[in-house]
């Protein structure tokens, strides 16, 4: 998610905190206060730095790119998620999936 936030037109810099810990910054370096800023059990910020001006039709097309962007990345997790749980229970219960070809 964080590379196509990367790629939409006039972002500057998008940083995540697995790019933070690419950099040689560990957890462990990092406070507990500064480490819930970055991460929590269901969420991760990401910082984005834009070349748009404050305000203007840019950045709120921009946003609503980002926006966009992190909604179909969540539905594609989502999606992988539960198609894992669906494969485990259907092992779990003995059911083979049957692949329908035309």
């Amino acid at each position: 998610m964080v590379n196509e936030i990367k790629n939409v037109d006039g972002v500057d810099f998008a940083l995540s905190f697995s790019d933070i810990s690419k950099l040689g910054i560990s957890e462990d370096m990092l406070s507990d206060k500064m480490l819930k800023v970055f991460k929590s059990d269901n969420y991760q910020m990401v910082l984005v730095n834009s070349l748009y001006e404050v305000a203007s039709d840019e950045i709120n097309e921009q946003i609503g790119e980002i926006q966009a962007d992190m909604k179909r990345s969540m539905i594609s997790t989502a999606q992988m998620q539960m198609t894992c749980i669906t494969d485990c229970w259907q092992k779990e219960q003995g059911i083979s999936r049957k692949i329908r070809r035309e």
